[in-house]
């Protein structure tokens, strides 16, 4: 797994202190294909209502906004 780092390490610890479910997903190895099948199953069994997205700053990683976007967009068209 890719090491994480800033507001995805934080964001991370967050769920964990919380006992929050969270579900990493590293974009150097899953497709965007995969990631939209990974947040629907991620969604469907912890019942998820609101989904928070966390992730490397644009300035740290540009194509971050384009993997994301397309990801969530499958997942949303599969709803």
């Amino acid at each position: 797994a890719a090491k994480l780092a800033g507001g995805t390490e934080q964001t991370v610890r967050f769920c964990v202190e919380q006992r929050r479910p969270h579900e990493p997903i590293d974009a150097c190895k899953i497709s965007t294909e995969k990631a939209a099948q990974l947040i629907a199953d991620f969604v469907r069994e912890n019942k998820i209502d609101i989904l928070n997205v966390a992730g490397p700053r644009q300035s740290e990683w540009p194509a971050g906004y384009d993997y994301t976007t397309g990801a969530l967009e499958i997942f949303l068209a599969k709803l």
